[in-house]
């Protein structure tokens, strides 16, 4: 879901979430400090251009309490009714 120039993504029962973006993502702000999170929220900032934030693309890790990890593609950009 975005909120302006960020993406919030959330997958229930997550304990950790870890976004590795692509060559063709938008820019970060700092991929480092938004890139990984503890739980199911993981907040991306993008730096806004001309056609505003994003794209948003790249692979989500997504680990569960039991250790399991599931991987998904993320391809999304922020609609004009959330910029």
């Amino acid at each position: 879901e975005w909120h302006g120039d960020t993406l919030t993504l959330r997958a229930e029962g997550a304990t950790e979430l870890v976004f590795m973006p692509r060559a063709d993502c938008g820019r970060l702000v700092d991929l480092i400090v938004d890139g990984a999170a503890t739980g199911e929220t993981l907040r991306i900032r993008f730096r806004a251009g001309d056609a505003g934030p994003g794209p948003a693309r790249g692979v989500i890790a997504v680990t569960t309490g039991d250790g399991r990890q599931s991987f998904w593609n993320l391809d999304t950009t922020a609609t004009s009714a959330d910029e």
